[in-house]
């Protein structure tokens, strides 16, 4: 019986441990930071561009690496909304922001 109860709790560690590594965003091949950390960076430089309420508004953000690979972080519109949503180019070498924009 106590053979079984440990197998079973190495089941669920294992387990654990792979669904956790799975939801952390990998650095890509030739960038020194990763999406989640190109999202926080440009998250903290647009609220305090265009404050806290206007971001959570264009929530969820989302990364992609662009040619020059650097991670472009947009804003997603709501679907009633009209307008633009915020854009930021964060460099994926260093973490710097080369690029903040906002659609109209």
């Amino acid at each position: 019986m106590r053979r079984y109860f440990a197998w079973g709790c190495a089941l669920v560690l294992v387990t654990s441990s792979a669904l956790a590594a799975e939801s952390v965003a990998p650095r890509v091949e030739g960038t020194a930071i990763g999406s989640d950390t190109a999202l926080e960076i440009a998250r903290r430089a647009a609220v305090a561009r265009y404050g806290e309420t206007h971001i959570r508004g264009e929530e969820p953000l989302t990364a992609r690496l662009n040619q020059r690979g650097n991670w472009v972080v947009s804003g997603t519109m709501p679907e009633e909304a009209m307008g633009g949503v915020i854009e930021v180019e964060v460099a994926g070498s260093s973490g710097k922001i080369l690029q903040m924009v906002h659609g109209q």
